[in-house]
């Protein structure tokens, strides 16, 4: 005969409840749980430039490859972004990928636009205005006004940056900004005009030119800064010289291009070495690492030098043209010149490699070991 069980059925419900609210609690946390994890991994992402740079990766895909047809108006500035190549002209900002994909069409360009360029990001600004913006190769990271009117500005290899500009109670300042847009560094000063700002590969140091008159005596400064010291911790002087191009060329090494000599210092100020240019007028300078590439103008003879550098300051070799050069640029083992009749390449021997006889030309750019020249209709590359 079976046996009957008496069932507490009210206790059996309440347990019920009971085990169903842990399990919607359980849930409930599991989701709290991810979400807040997947606030916190995009917040990382935010930080790191990761979502930036996999939507910059995404956005190169695809591409037919060059030449294409080369954009409408005024081409005024060419720069390297990574693999990518970067085309100013007077109305609108292009980048392309190695394999000719538009990734940015960016507008509100003018002709007074200044375009940066360096690690995977791009600053423009118009000189004398306060508004400026930065890209990465596929989107818009910020667009912010200052105070005062730009003046110059770098981008450095870790996303930070400098602005130069004229407050009303200072000459000019320098103010150097992090990653994430915020200040972290600044100097004023009260008597000279300073004119450009490099930041060094490492990110915790600057220089700045500056130039002022003394009795009348045009004169030329470069400041050395750390951003752990709050004033200049170097300054080098330049009488009579106006500075064209000032930058670290390595993490200890600055390059000083004036109009009458080819400098280099450590980043302490010290003198290394120093390339006298003459009285002929400098038409052109490019640099690869602690290289340097500088031409010359002999207008009574007709002809110009082109100086190739060595890390030392040492002459590798000059070339006497008599043709028109227009452009020039070098990596570390060949030489890149444009002349009114086409492009000559050149090795460190002084040995022409080879020739593209091609008129019309009017600049070329390197990026990385790729050389794309722009015709009147077109952006190509040089080919072998």
């Amino acid at each position: 005969m079976g046996k009957t069980v008496k069932v507490d059925f009210e206790r059996a419900r309440k347990r019920r409840q009971f085990l169903q609210s842990a399990k919607r609690f359980a849930i409930l946390g599991l989701v709290t749980a991810a979400v807040v994890g997947a606030i916190i991994l995009n917040n990382f992402l935010v930080d790191q430039g990761v979502s930036t740079h996999v939507s910059d990766i995404i956005e190169s895909f695809g591409g037919d490859g060059f030449p294409i047809d080369l954009p409408g108006g005024i081409i005024r500035d060419t720069k390297s972004l990574g693999k990518n190549l970067t085309v100013l002209n007077d109305t609108n900002l292009y980048i392309y990928s190695p394999k000719a994909r538009l990734i940015s069409n960016i507008q509100q360009m003018t002709e007074n636009t200044v375009l940066c360029a360096n690690a995977g990001r791009v600053l423009t600004y118009d000189t004398g205005s306060k508004r400026y913006r930065i890209h990465s190769p596929s989107k818009l990271l910020a667009e912010k006004e200052t105070e005062d009117s730009i003046l110059a500005a770098d981008l450095g290899t870790h996303n930070e940056y400098a602005l130069v500009t004229s407050p009303s109670r200072f000459v000019a300042m320098v103010t150097v900004y992090n990653e994430k847009f915020e200040p972290v560094f600044y100097t004023y000063s009260a008597e000279n005009h300073i004119t450009g700002v490099s930041l060094s590969p490492a990110g915790d140091a600057m220089v700045t030119s500056a130039v002022n008159t003394d009795n009348g005596m045009l004169r030329s400064y470069v400041a050395y800064y750390r951003f752990n010291v709050e004033d200049e911790i170097a300054r080098v002087t330049f009488d009579d010289s106006l500075i064209l191009q000032m930058d670290f060329i390595s993490e200890d090494r600055v390059g000083i291009l004036t109009d009458r000599t080819y400098t280099i210092t450590d980043q302490k100020g010290k003198e290394l070495f120093s390339y006298a240019l003459g009285d002929n007028p400098i038409t052109a300078f490019a640099s690869y690492g602690k290289e340097a590439l500088i031409r010359t103008e002999y207008k009574e003879a007709r002809r110009c030098d082109v100086v190739l550098l060595g890390a030392e300051g040492e002459e590798i070799w000059t070339l006497q043209l008599t043709n028109n050069v227009r452009d020039m640029c070098m990596d570390g083992k060949l030489v890149y010149i444009l002349d009114d009749g086409g492009i000559s390449v050149y090795d460190r021997n002084r040995e022409r490699v080879s020739r593209l006889d091609l008129r019309g030309v009017s600049r070329i750019h390197l990026v990385g070991d790729t050389l794309y020249y722009f015709t009147q209709d077109e952006i190509k590359v040089l080919e072998g």
